[in-house]
């Protein structure tokens, strides 16, 4: 599945080749600047400066959730292998893991002294990355809970 986020404020699922758009899911009022694919569940997540965080169904094209939570700029998305969660980073400082069946945060990483830049999660599911303007920390993830493994300045 091939999926992107743009200023232009939409998402859009692409052919295998990018050449053309499949689909087109527009909901948010700016750029779209994380974006995570769902391929087992069938969905996608984007996030947006708008402080939303939108979940689609890709088979109808619906839109089935959107949360906003106040300061929560998105800065990066990604999904978790094999599970319907997705990491989330953004402007407040803070890592989300979000249950994408009820769209509620089941872990909050503890705030940063900078933005979140980036993140990643192990094939496996549990180590998470996050890349910050300083620092690289490695987060293991047990199911539900996150605890702070490894901080390295670059």
């Amino acid at each position: 599945m091939q999926v992107s986020g743009s200023r232009d404020t939409s998402v859009k699922l692409w052919d295998r080749n990018f050449s053309e758009s499949a689909a087109t899911y527009s909901a948010h009022a700016l750029p779209v600047t994380g974006i995570a694919a769902l391929e087992q569940q069938g969905q996608i997540c984007s996030g947006s400066r708008d402080c939303t965080l939108r979940l689609w169904d890709i088979a109808s094209s619906a839109e089935v959730r959107c949360i906003s939570i106040p300061q929560n700029v998105v800065t990066f998305m990604r999904a978790v292998p094999g599970e319907a969660l997705v990491l989330q980073a953004g402007e407040d400082l803070h890592l989300r893991l979000w249950d994408t069946r009820t769209m509620q945060a089941v872990s909050l990483l503890p705030q940063h002294s900078n933005i979140p830049l980036s993140c990643d999660v192990s094939h496996d599911g549990k180590f998470l990355h996050n890349a910050m303007l300083s620092k690289v920390q490695l987060v293991a993830a047990p199911r539900w809970t996150c605890s702070v493994l490894l901080s390295n300045a670059c």
